[in-house]
C-alpha cells in the first residue's frame, strides 16, 4: 500500500482470513411443549428426555428453564402428580370392588395409606409407648409477686 503524504492520516482496514465465511450454528431446536408435559408423567430421566425428542439432555433443561423457570427434576415431579393420583384413584377404586382384590389392597394400604408390616419388636415397642404413663407438666406460672425488668 502506498504510503500518504505527510500530514494525511493513514486508515488501515483489518481484514482476516474468515471474513467471508459465516458462522455456522445449529438450527434451532423446537420441541412441543404440550409433547413434553404429557411426558413428564412418566416420570423419565433427563437422558430418555434427551433421547426421547432427539436432542442433548443440556437443551432440554434450557427449554425447560426459558418456559417454565425450573430446573428438570422440579419440572418432572410437577407434572407427574398426576399420574401418582391417578394410579392411587384406580388403586382405591380396585381396592373396593367386590370380590376384594386382596394384593391390590395390600399395595393400596402400604403405599398409600401409610401402611406397613411391622416386626414383633416393632410392635411392642408401639404398645410401650401407648401405655407408658402421660406427664402432665401443666402450665408455668409466675409468682404474682416477680415484676418485669
Amino acid at each position: 500500500m502506498p504510503r500518504k503524504p505527510r500530514g494525511e492520516k493513514q486508515t488501515y482496514v483489518k481484514s482476516t482470513l474468515f471474513d467471508d465465511v459465516k458462522k455456522k450454528t445449529k438450527p434451532s431446536l423446537e420441541i412441543d411443549t404440550d409433547q413434553l408435559l404429557l411426558f413428564m408423567r412418566m416420570k423419565p430421566t433427563l437422558e430418555d428426555t434427551a433421547a426421547f425428542f432427539g436432542t442433548s439432555h443440556r437443551t432440554i433443561e434450557r427449554i425447560i428453564k426459558r418456559n417454565w423457570g425450573l430446573g428438570f427434576v422440579q419440572f418432572r415431579e410437577q407434572h407427574a402428580v398426576k399420574t401418582r393420583y391417578d394410579l392411587i384413584r384406580k388403586a382405591l377404586i380396585e381396592s373396593m370392588k367386590t370380590p376384594v382384590n386382596t394384593q391390590v389392597l395390600i399395595f393400596a394400604l402400604k403405599n398409600l395409606a401409610g401402611w406397613s408390616d411391622k416386626s414383633i419388636q416393632e410392635i411392642k415397642a408401639e404398645l410401650d409407648l401407648q401405655s407408658a404413663p402421660i406427664i402432665n407438666l401443666g402450665i408455668l406460672k409466675r409468682e404474682p409477686n416477680q415484676t418485669d425488668d
